[in-house]
């Protein structure tokens, strides 16, 4: 009846009960309760274990168990000993929310989270799959700038929730919007009739309303009335849609995992302190064939936006399938073509660490030591080490930008105590490469540079006495003095270079 994720988990878990045996503690434990074996849930399952596979987890799917609610009860009598439970899916949330009583629960692939009652839970948070309507909005403007009044139609609590958002968006976009509340899925096609003619566009809401006799009236209808059918669903833009906005179900999976960490370890479900994440990422795709035969004419780029979608989408399917070389390839080609895609830039940084990770976790470790030791700039190198491998590994960032900053203050530090202006100024200079945006060593620098001024020709004079009686290693300090004082002076610049070379030549001799 329950089901393990993977063998790779077997495997761990074989490996948790030598640690056991060895003295090491507990690995933690994990229920997982999933609605169905479906293609989105199973995404957003191999997201999940991307983060949390140092875990003990066991998944069972809620269409297996009997639905009688002593049998569910009982299930969750059984996991009473997990340190959390993790339901994915509406179905399998409303479950663990009306057995699992106190035991704390993360969600995910859920939609209208409110609804679920979620929010008076302390001990309940989760990652919604909810797609803005304003989205939808802005790419039915995009494909049908004519297009002005939309409707949607929905029977339950949970989609009134997500259809009155419209409510308060249509007005921004320029749009009509209109919502309906059907008693069951008999009134639809009458529903349909009263508005034909009088609409350009509809919105599928994620609702019981629709099964998959009704959506094929849906779709007929917009298809023979040259209406644009936006849906959340990729599946059903396939079966007969115009384009739809999904989010990224792998993605909410690892964005799942996430908040599974943070609260095993105590922190808040989200470092805003929120108890609902939502999606960062959507995908947008367009049925070409469907909008023909509906009448509509897609824009180049509205059908190149779709084409990068399905680019997208095969790079995370062969991430999926544990290609993750090829995955990398496919996402930094994305990326070659559009730099600012975040989704995509995420993706090749996670394959990167996952490919290197043994590489970086050794370098990092240095790092941290070297930081403990106050060794900043050994430090540096071993974080300049890790971006080499992967330029987007976050504590890398981090640490390079606190030792970056560390040093800057230092160089102040030690300039202020300096009665060389020059020793001053260069300690000053050290302190703006480390950190340009320095401004206490900026002013101060600016301060030396202003008091000195009436000096630089006499200075200029001695470094030049100090070339002609070939005493090179100290024109080369005298012109390195007036050149923290005047950058730009091309004369002094001049004498360094050949002062420079005339040093080396005799060294050589």
């Amino acid at each position: 009846m329950r089901q393990l994720l993977s063998s790779k988990v077997f495997a761990l878990l074989l490996l948790c009960a030598a640690g056991l045996a060895a003295g090491s503690p507990e690995p933690q434990k994990i229920a997982i309760l999933v609605s169905s074996d479906t293609g989105i849930y199973a995404d957003a399952l191999t997201g999940l274990q991307s983060v949390i596979e140092s875990t003990q987890t066991e998944v069972t799917y809620l269409d297996t168990l009997d639905e009688e609610d002593s049998a569910r009860k009982a299930y969750f009598d059984s996991v009473r000993d997990s340190h959390l439970i993790v339901s994915i899916g509406s179905a399998a949330t409303r479950t663990a929310l009306r057995h699992a009583g106190d035991h704390k629960l993360v969600f995910s692939m859920v939609n209208a989270a409110r609804t679920l009652g979620v929010k008076s839970r302390a001990d309940v948070c989760g990652v919604s799959m909810d797609v803005s309507l304003g989205e939808f909005f802005k790419s039915l403007r995009d494909i049908a700038p004519q297009a002005k009044r939309i409707y949607a139609f929905y029977s339950t609590d949970e989609g009134e929730y997500l259809a009155e958002e419209g409510d308060h968006l249509d007005l921004r976009y320029g749009l009509d919007y209109h919502r309906v509340r059907l008693a069951d899925r008999g009134g639809l096609k009458s529903a349909l009739a009263d508005i034909k003619g009088k609409v350009d566009a509809i919105y599928l809401v994620p609702d019981a309303l629709y099964d998959s006799e009704s959506f094929q009236i849906l779709s007929e209808f917009c298809r023979a009335n040259g209406i644009v059918l936006m849906t959340s669903f990729s599946s059903l833009m396939q079966a007969g849609a115009t384009f739809s906005l999904r989010p990224d179900y792998t993605r909410i999976g690892s964005m799942t995992g996430e908040m599974v960490r943070r609260v095993l370890s105590g922190q808040p479900c989200t470092a805003q302190g929120a108890t609902v994440a939502f999606p960062e990422q959507t995908f947008f795709s367009v049925n070409e064939v469907y909008a023909r035969e509906s009448g509509l004419v897609i824009a180049p780029e509205i059908l190149r936006r779709g084409q990068r979608t399905r680019l997208f989408l095969a790079a995370v399917n062969l991430m999926n399938e544990n290609k993750p070389k090829s995955a990398l390839s496919a996402f930094r080609s994305i990326l070659r073509d559009d730099p600012a895609n975040g989704a995509a830039r995420y993706y090749q940084d996670m394959l990167v660490e996952r490919i290197s990770g043994d590489k970086t976790r050794g370098i990092l470790e240095n790092a941290r030591r070297f930081v403990r030791e106050n060794n900043l700039e050994r430090a540096l190198v071993s974080y300049r080490q890790i971006l080499d491998i992967n330029p987007g590994h976050t504590e890398a960032q981090e640490g390079q930008r606190n030792a970056l900053s560390r040093l800057s203050d230092d160089a102040v530090a030690r300039a202020q105590a300096q009665r060389d202006p020059f020793q001053a100024a260069r300690l000053y200079s050290q302190a703006l490469k480390y950190k340009p945006d320095n401004a206490i060593a900026q002013d101060a620098l600016n301060r030396i540079r202003a008091q000195e001024r009436a000096n630089l020709r006499a200075l200029l004079q001695q470094a030049i006495e100090s070339y002609d009686q070939r005493q090179y290693d100290l024109a080369i300090i005298r012109f390195e003095n007036i050149l923290l004082l005047d950058p730009g002076n091309k004369e002094a610049q001049q004498y360094l270079n050949q002062s420079i070379r005339k040093r080396d030549a005799l060294k050589n001799l």
